[in-house]
């Protein structure tokens, strides 16, 4: 049998198997509910690494809950995401010569379709070489049947309710692709450019100078706002005064408005409400007209203020035309570098322009005060904590939610106009049909709106729609609310509030009872991963270098909520280390030729690996209560490695050499039981080694949770940590010592220790009694040894080594205790944070009197 554990030669057998066995158990289980769904990944593409962390951390709860005997629920879906494939589309036409112009609409949703066909297939491949095993017949697509019926009722009766309306506002516009976007898909670049100074005449013959970055929508302005506390504009608005528009003398007002930074520029803002958020608002504070005179290809418009110079120029042409006009005209006064954070479209990459639109709404203000009651109530509770403040802080800030886009690709809004006449109300219905036929309408006489739904839409529906609505009530099976939702922090607002927002409006509750936050994978260094970087982790590849346990273990062993999580190569190989101690512990324990797999207690030592045990299955249910996974994932590790492998193991080679044949079979006995308490975390070996040990094909995965194993005798137990802890101490003096176990060969013992004790010690740590009676002391649990014939120099050098890293970690002390007492950082970094770097100072202060207290350890008694 190999010692290099081969993850590959039965993952296919067992994702067969899974995929077959599990939703029939789980149809059958009869206990307490146990529900999730996952967050449907994008049909863009294939699945990162980012991904995989998020589908691990959800097989873990479901098999941890099936496990406990759960009536376990886990919705397997995808998203149609309806901008980011479109996009992805477009492109694909792009590189075949075509367009989606070209295709035209009905070609171009066929092509969709079937993308989205072959991306379900690829990711949920992806999801099946993971290992994870949701609830396969219940699988949701946010555009199939189901979703569709629960995306227009939502809509017509939100419509009713005036909770959605259609209005013009100002959106994110991306002009490449013609649509609004988002604000999650924009990202914020700062760029290199320019401030200008512009000087606008005023009507009582003086000027006012204004500072912008935008000089090509000055044409746009409808007022100059100052801030009424700024003395220097005072006589401006006790006198009235106006301004004219450099280059078209258009007469705009001078206004006061609170959100004027006075130390911005000259103090005086250019207010244009047509392409900038601040400024809208202050428009609609102040009444003001809007004029718009960008259009939507990203060109200026011949609007009747906009120079002829500047009809049909882009962007960035039209604005170096408008300087070179304004320096002529002598309006420009100065020019200075300056970098400005500028939206960037995810799915084109063209800048974001503001743009007033006529969109559809939702009003997300009507649902705020009911989340904010609920979660002062704990629903939901978020883990780490804190992240139901950052929750609460998003409700108390919403505005209203632009719910339309300009796409082909999405749920087309149900909204039904009169032929050539969008000027009237529409007929918001589920069915137009049947709608007319009861008003004696002709339906043919009307036309769907063109514009399709927001993404974010039909995910904020997700966990009703998972769960039959609008034609089940989703609460009849217990499995709404559902138990747990775990996602990244990036989408709290936009994803988790929306469908908070759309269960409280259907069901008047929150949807999840849960909510974990996870960390964001990084690369070693802490770096985001991105392709451009070349940083990324395939976890495919990863899968098939190393296994899909290997990287499931890597992403869990070092998963922090909420932060960035270091993530490379050196992780996998840990992980697959991992992977081969359990596989050659289990050919070792098969070589032993156990009889059964039944524990009795015959020695002390089996008491020990039963109470360690115990204490394991403890930790591991404590952790996964606390959503701590790292917790428990690191506990299984220890527990295995640290005192199974290491300790009992051991021993169970002298125990099977001196003829004890009961340890054989409570090795076995305790390998079973740690294969179910590892299956939800590392689940294909626990599989393998199931079949190793027992040539038995039943699943791990649809076993019980272990009870206690009893009859434990404390004091023995207590007597075998004596010399477990002994054993740890020796170890650690030794190192300390700056030696190495192995080039002791012999040690003194004095006289109270008893036979038992001398010869496990000796036993274990391979060493002989020695015949002298002087050395180096060492003190520990069950007595005291001593080293002989250890070199002085060598310990005054060890000596001086200690002192000097001692010394080594001043800096670092003085650095944590400087940010400590920065008021400035105590006020306003998180109190996280803050914990964080008293946490880092204590070590830091720790280490360092350890380094001390070692020193002066080894000094006198080498003296």
């Amino acid at each position: 049998m190999s010692n290099f554990y081969n993850p590959s030669q039965n993952e296919e057998r067992w994702v067969s198997q899974w995929e077959k066995d599990v939703p029939i158990h789980d149809s059958k289980s009869k206990g307490k509910p146990f529900s999730i769904v996952i967050p449907p990944p994008n049909v863009t593409g294939s699945l990162h690494i980012g991904h995989s962390l998020n589908y691990t951390l959800q097989d873990v709860f479901t098999r941890w809950a099936r496990l406990k005997g759960c009536s376990t629920r886990w919705i397997p879906g995808s998203d149609h995401a309806g901008i980011a494939t479109q996009a992805v589309l477009e492109k694909k036409l792009e590189s075949e010569g075509s367009s989606k112009s070209e295709l035209g609409k009905e070609a171009f949703l066929k092509r969709a379709w079937e993308w989205k066909d072959e991306c379900r297939d690829v990711i949920f491949q992806q999801f099946k070489k993971l290992g994870i095993t949701p609830y396969w017949p219940g699988e949701r697509f946010t555009m199939d049947e189901q979703c569709n019926k629960a995306v227009k009722k939502a809509f017509v009766e939100l419509y009713k309710k005036d909770v959605i309306f259609k209005g013009n506002r100002l959106v994110n516009w991306d002009c490449q692709l013609q649509t609004a976007v988002s604000d999650i898909e924009v990202d914020r670049e700062d760029r290199n450019g320019f401030i200008w100074t512009l000087e606008y005449k005023t009507n009582d013959g003086k000027s006012i100078k204004i500072a912008t970055t935008r000089p090509e929508t000055i044409f746009a302005d409808s007022a100059i706002a100052v801030n009424p506390n700024d003395e220097r504009f005072k006589s401006y608005l006790d006198n009235g005064v106006n301004a004219f528009i450099p280059l078209v003398d258009v007469e705009i007002p001078i206004i006061a408005d609170d959100s004027v930074d006075m130390d911005f520029g000259e103090g005086a803002l250019k207010v244009t409400p047509a392409h900038d958020h601040l400024d809208f608002e202050i428009g609609e504070r102040h009444d003001l007209p809007i004029v718009t005179i960008l259009g939507k290809d990203g060109k200026l418009s011949s609007h009747e203020r906009v120079p002829n110079e500047l009809h049909g120029l882009n962007v960035v042409a039209a604005r170096r035309k408008a300087v070179e006009m304004l320096e002529n005209s002598g309006s420009l006064v100065d020019a200075k570098k300056h970098k400005s954070a500028i939206g960037i479209s995810q799915r084109s990459g063209s800048v974001i322009e503001p743009m007033l639109s006529e969109q559809w709404f939702l009003n997300m203000k009507v649902f705020k005060g009911r989340a904010l009651e609920l979660l002062k109530d704990g629903s939901p509770s978020f883990y780490p904590e804190r992240w139901g403040g950052v929750y609460g802080d998003w409700w108390s800030k919403v505005e209203n939610w632009c719910i339309s886009r300009q796409l082909w690709w999405g749920h087309q809004i149900p909204a039904w106009y009169p032929k050539g006449d969008k000027s009237k109300d529409p007929i918001v219905s589920e069915n137009i049909e049947e709608e007319c036929l009861s008003k004696n309408h002709d339906s043919k006489q009307f036309v769907q709106d063109e514009d399709v739904l927001d993404t974010w839409f039909s995910s904020a529906l997700w966990p009703l729609e998972c769960f039959g609505w609008p034609e089940d009530d989703p609460k009849e099976n217990g499995f709404f609310p559902t138990s747990l939702l775990i996602t990244g922090y990036d989408i709290i607002f936009f994803w988790v509030l929306k469908m908070v927002l759309m269960s409280l409006a259907f069901e008047d509750k929150t949807p999840f009872k849960e909510v974990l936050i996870h960390g964001l994978v990084c690369d070693k260094k802490g770096r985001k991963m991105s392709k451009s970087k070349g940083n990324t982790i395939d976890p495919l590849e990863a899968m098939d270098e190393y296994g899909a346990d290997s990287l499931r273990f890597a992403l869990l062993f070092n998963m922090v909520p909420a932060e960035v999580i270091p993530f490379g190569n050196d992780q996998l190989v840990s992980g697959q280390r991992f992977m081969n101690k359990i596989w050659n512990a289990a050919n070792y324990i098969n070589s032993l030729e156990p009889k059964n797999s039944d524990f009795v207690f015959y020695d002390r030592s089996d008491h020990w690996i039963a109470q360690k045990f115990n204490e394991t299955v403890a930790s591991v249910d404590k952790s996964l209560e606390g959503k701590d996974v790292r917790k428990a994932m690191q506990s299984i590790h220890h527990f295995f490695w640290n005192e199974f492998c290491d300790w009992y193991l051991e021993i169970a080679k002298s125990r099977s050499n001196n003829g004890d044949l009961q340890v054989a079979s409570n090795a076995k006995a305790i390998m079973e039981k740690f294969l179910v308490i590892s299956s939800p975390f590392v689940p294909f070996i626990c599989e393998d080694v199931n079949l190793l040990i027992n040539n038995d094909e039943s699943l791990v995965a649809t076993r019980s949770w272990p009870t206690e194993l009893e009859g434990i005798d404390m004091k023995e137990s207590e007597g075998f940590q004596d010399i477990y802890d002994s054993v740890k101490s020796y170890r650690k003096s030794i190192s300390i010592l700056g030696l190495s176990v192995e080039e002791i060969k012999e040690v003194v013992i004095d006289g109270s220790w008893n036979q038992g004790q001398e010869d496990a010690f000796l036993n274990i740590l391979r060493l002989k009694k020695s015949g002298t009676e002087n050395g180096f002391p060492i003190e520990m649990a069950i007595g005291k040894v001593m080293i002989p014939n250890i070199d002085s120099s060598v310990l005054s050098e060890r000596v001086d080594e200690l002192k000097r890293n001692a010394e080594d970690a001043e800096p670092r002390i003085k650095r944590l205790e400087g940010q400590l007492q920065n008021k400035g950082f105590i006020n306003n970094a998180p109190k996280d944070k803050v914990q964080l770097i008293r946490d880092r100072l204590r070590e830091a202060q720790q280490e360092r009197d350890e380094l001390v207290k070692r020193a002066a350890w080894i000094q006198k008694f080498s003296e």
